[in-house]
């Protein structure tokens, strides 16, 4: 793998200096692959449009663009110039010719090859995989089912590796797990081999284990290539078969993102009767340890995983829906347990106290903050409502954010609107603000500009930050959208019958039973 980057590497170079070659009538080369048909026709034509379709091509492109960058900043004739030197000084290649050791000493070119580059830029366990594979040595001896088997192995190798470069694929299996990979592939010869990289591991565990296993049975040699990865695909195979099934998908997906690993996962499957026996498995581990009644903010992460779990099974029981749950958006963005009624008996400090006041100034103006105060503020002033309530708000909130006031008097003001707005919306009333029926799941994004915004405020700048794209859970959806509430007379205020009947649903969807999910299926 390292030589066919290096050599592809050398050849766009020189295709960079083609002029100066042809100008001096240098010979000029070509490079062809026996199980990489397509890669010479791309090397001729680097395109970024193409670069997607398989690895090979990401690395030539990628490869493509440093040596152009390269060459942006630094002459190509100098260079050129240095490379053509006649007496040999500038370039020099370091040949190894080991076909005696091989012949002579019996020794396995993947020995050698890893001998030699110890010392230098270390390969992953990945690329030493990748090589054992496509080593004939391991192959049947028959020229023709050599070249089918290995250009079968790199196509299936480069749709694997591109399909776990897809995040929404990635993150539904990987989970929250926290062993960075060089490359994702590794991760699916990993999990073969039971290898969930504990600490005291050897670093090349899992290449080592291919090795020792390759070149265990001597009769079997030349099939254990195909033998082995039949295995790889078989394992990849069953990944995809529960990303494509939209039930899988959701349980099998918050499992791994609370921490059950896709290994531990698997066993659960070797160990059902069915495939509902399966899922029945998944939906009671998910819902298992979680006490709903009694949740509260103080739980932290108790919390925050039954609220991930009912916004997961709330979409899943949207049958009618092909939307998913993005776990990749979950795992990749930083997400609060905020409160629905703002808890205001407490202090509002720092860079918060003003996005509070710029939040209802926006409220009240319909002006959008983007970053600059005095364009902000001036827009607001040419909007101020027409009502005597609203513009007495806003007139007090625009003076507020401009004051020039002791900080112990801008508190005292600041909390003096609170109240009064804090009336205005009715806000209040809640028995408890701390319980789960007052809590939703929301992206620090939206929760850290609109921190403790009262219902009305929060919830239109929820309704436009999902207009401009940004994922809003469905359970905190249809909280701010009053869907659970039997009253839809006032949609500015959150009120105790509202958070008893949100609490209701939450209770629903922690009892849901698999026939429920499976009953329209």
């Amino acid at each position: 793998p390292v030589s066919y980057l290096y050599y592809n590497t050398l050849w766009v170079t020189k295709h960079a200096l083609k002029n100066y070659l042809d100008d001096e009538g240098k010979p000029n080369f070509s490079i062809d692959y026996k199980t990489r048909k397509k890669s010479r026709e791309y090397l001729e034509t680097v395109s970024e449009e193409r670069k997607e379709e398989n690895v090979d091509f990401y690395h030539i492109f990628e490869a493509n663009e440093k040596i152009e960058e390269f060459f942006s900043k630094n002459s190509k004739g100098k260079f050129y110039s240095h490379l053509a030197d006649t007496d040999g000084k500038n370039v020099k290649f370091i040949w190894y010719d080991v076909t005696a050791e091989i012949e002579e000493n019996k020794v396995a070119p993947i020995d050698i090859f890893t001998r030699l580059n110890i010392g230098k830029i270390s390969l992953t366990n990945a690329e030493l995989i990748k090589a054992l594979f496509l080593s004939k040595d391991y192959m049947p001896q028959n020229d023709d089912v050599v070249k089918e088997l290995q250009l079968r192995i790199a196509q299936d190798w480069d749709r694997m590796e591109k399909t776990l470069q897809h995040d929404d694929f990635w993150f539904f299996v990987y989970g929250n797990s926290k062993h960075e990979y060089v490359t994702r592939i590794e991760f699916l010869f990993d999990l073969i081999h039971e290898n969930q990289h504990k600490n005291d591991e050897e670093e090349r565990r899992t290449f080592n284990e291919y090795y020792r296993s390759f070149e265990s049975d001597k009769s079997a040699k030349t099939t254990r290539a195909e033998t082995e990865w039949k295995k790889v695909t078989k394992h990849f195979n069953l990944l995809e078969n529960w990303y494509e099934d939209r039930i899988l998908y959701h349980l099998v997906g918050f499992n791994t993102s609370v921490g059950k690993s896709i290994l531990e996962i698997m066993k659960w499957h070797e160990n059902s009767s069915s495939n509902t026996d399966f899922r029945k498995r998944l939906l009671k581990e998910a819902q298992s340890g979680i006490d709903w009644k009694n949740l509260s903010y103080d739980d932290g992460q108790k919390t925050r995983t039954a609220l991930l779990l009912s916004n997961v099974l709330s979409m899943l029981l949207n049958k009618k829906s092909a939307e998913r749950f993005p776990f990749n958006y979950y795992h990749t963005q930083t997400w609060d347990i905020e409160h629905i009624s703002p808890q205001t008996e407490q202090d509002i400090a720092g860079k918060d106290r003003n996005n509070w006041i710029l939040t209802n100034i926006s409220y009240f103006t319909g002006v959008k903050y983007a970053n600059d105060e005095k364009e902000f503020i001036a827009e607001a002033k040419a909007r101020i409502p027409k009502s005597d309530v609203e513009k007495a708000f806003t007139e007090d909130l625009i003076l507020l954010l401009e004051s020039k006031q002791a900080e112990q008097e801008r508190v005292l003001r600041l909390n003096e609107i609170r109240e009064k707005l804090e009336h205005h919306f009715n806000d209040g009333g809640l028995t408890d603000k701390n319980d789960i029926s007052n809590l939703v799941l929301l992206d620090s994004g939206t929760n850290r500009m609109y921190k403790n915004a009262f219902f009305p405020v929060k919830r239109k700048w929820i309704i436009e930050r999902e207009r401009d794209g940004v994922f809003i859970p469905p359970c905190t959806k249809n909280v701010f959208m009053k869907a659970y509430s039997d009253n839809f007379s006032n949609l500015a205020t959150w009120t105790q019958a509202d958070a008893d009947s949100y609490g209701k649903e939450l209770e629903r969807l922690s009892g849901i039973e698999i026939e429920e999910i499976l009953c329209d299926e």
